[in-house]
């Protein structure tokens, strides 16, 4: 099995269109006001998400690949992640809603979105996550990471 690198490697670019990202992002905001409480996650997003975060098939599976935009963020290089180099990833992104000292991570929702951004108050916002209801289900269309 090829490393995370390795994998992120497969989908190095010179540029990136980073607007197209962020216009994304920005519409997924514009659905509700942001929370920060997670007892306000609805519950069928929340049963996905356990099942998301847990289980490799299961990700890869509601990850709507055509309409995905992904990309990595880390200082000297740009990778578009695509599912030829898709990393399984397990990060518990709703355990982490929520404002401190040092973060503020909220959420907007509706029935067929959710969006959540994970921001370093002193840095900026480090993830940016959305999900789109298709035919029923939940699928991720949006990952953005800004590792530098």
């Amino acid at each position: 099995m090829d490393s995370i690198y390795k994998l992120y490697k497969k989908g190095e670019v010179e540029k990136y269109d980073w607007d197209l990202a962020f216009k994304k992002a920005e519409n997924y905001q514009k659905v509700s006001e942001s929370y920060s409480d997670k007892k306000k996650v609805p519950n069928d997003f929340l049963e996905f998400s356990q099942k998301f975060i847990f289980d490799p098939n299961f990700q890869k599976a509601h990850i709507d690949f055509d309409n995905l935009i992904a990309v990595v963020g880390a200082c000297e290089e740009t990778y578009v992640l695509k599912k030829n180099n898709w990393v399984y990833d397990d990060w518990n992104f709703i355990n982490e809603i929520g404002i401190d000292e040092k973060w503020e991570n909220t959420f907007n929702f509706s029935d067929n979105i959710f969006y959540s951004e994970y921001t370093l108050k002193e840095i900026g916002t480090l993830t940016m996550l959305g999900f789109e209801k298709i035919n029923g289900e939940w699928n991720l269309t949006l990952y953005i990471q800004n590792d530098c």
